[in-house]
């Protein structure tokens, strides 16, 4: 089952500059990407894919191509179709990447392979999701990229904001275990990308209230302003638990829909620098069908799914 946390449901309201945010409830109970149908029940999960690294996140080249897509301030999503980028949509996009891996495994067919990993009753494209993204998109449209590609079984990713790129792999649930294995515990090195104050701002040719001050949460109660201290939690913490007998030591990050991509891209660039690169990632609710046909991606309402 390719599956996130769920959707920033931090259940928040978004405010103006001079007021704070409130806290963010400390338990967000968890959604799929894709719908219950489309998962891999235990029967039918196989061993990980050969390409699947140990961790989640990593830094390195891509073992296969990509289909390239680009996110531009005002909600601008391009996808690059031959040599040449054009302006698309959600809906568009999902068509492109389900027709691209049609056409890869058929290339891949004359050389006698396969462009397809198996897992269980699943296949999985081998193609990677390359999303280049200015660094002051907001996160939600990452993760809305990242549904669209989970939808059409893309496992892998590669992020940039331009000037840097990390890899992603979208797991199976850790929650599959072998008939008679118990799950090792998981302990969590938790990060919180928190908009704590916004501000009216220009969003293509709306006046939208974007974040002005970004903050860092890391475990459960300290706050702060400084990557540095996300860095010491994150080595201090993966120091002293990465040889705790029987337990799983994974990193998860949450944000808030509005966070800028760089800055949760510095996170994931902290565990990896860390060496701690089994990390999850919080995700959003899956895009609407006018969402999906929106010729251009909306900005957040707020900053975190509520029921209203």
């Amino acid at each position: 089952m390719l599956r996130w946390m769920t959707a920033l449901a931090f259940l928040v309201a978004p405010v103006w500059a001079q007021e704070e945010l409130p806290e963010a409830p400390e338990n967000v109970p968890e959604d799929e990407v894709v719908p219950e149908e489309e998962t891999v029940g235990e029967k039918d999960i196989g061993e990980e894919p050969a390409w699947l690294p140990p961790g989640r996140v990593a830094r390195g080249e891509r073992d296969a191509p990509a289909v390239s897509v680009r996110l531009r301030e005002g909600g601008i999503l391009q996808a690059k179709v031959g040599n040449e980028w054009k302006e698309t949509n959600l809906n568009d996009l999902s068509e492109l990447l389900k027709t691209s891996a049609v056409d890869y495994d058929c290339e891949m067919q004359k050389s006698g392979k396969s462009g397809y990993d198996a897992v269980g009753t699943m296949k999985l494209s081998r193609l990677f999701v390359s999303i280049e993204a200015e660094p002051t998109v907001p996160w939600q449209h990452i993760q809305w990229l990242m549904t669209i590609g989970a939808e059409q079984k893309y496992p892998k990713f590669e992020l940039s904001d331009g000037t840097r790129k990390l890899l992603a792999f979208l797991p199976v649930d850790r929650g599959i275990q072998a008939e008679g294995a118990a799950a090792p515990v998981e302990v969590k090195l938790s990060v919180h990308v928190i908009c704590r104050a916004e501000a009216p701002a220009t969003w293509g040719d709306v006046r939208v209230p974007r974040p002005t001050d970004i903050r860092y949460k890391v475990g459960l109660h300290e706050e702060t302003a400084e990557l540095t201290a996300v860095d010491d939690y994150v080595r201090t913490g993966w120091a002293t638990l990465k040889d705790t007998p029987d337990a799983k030591v994974c990193g998860e990050i949450k944000a808030g829909h509005k966070a800028p991509f760089a800055r949760v891209l510095d996170v994931m660039d902290t565990f990896v620098a860390a060496g701690l690169t089994d990390v999850s990632f919080y995700g959003t609710a899956i895009p609407d069908a006018d969402l999906r046909r929106s010729p251009k991606l909306p900005y957040p309402v707020k900053n975190y799914d509520t029921p209203d």
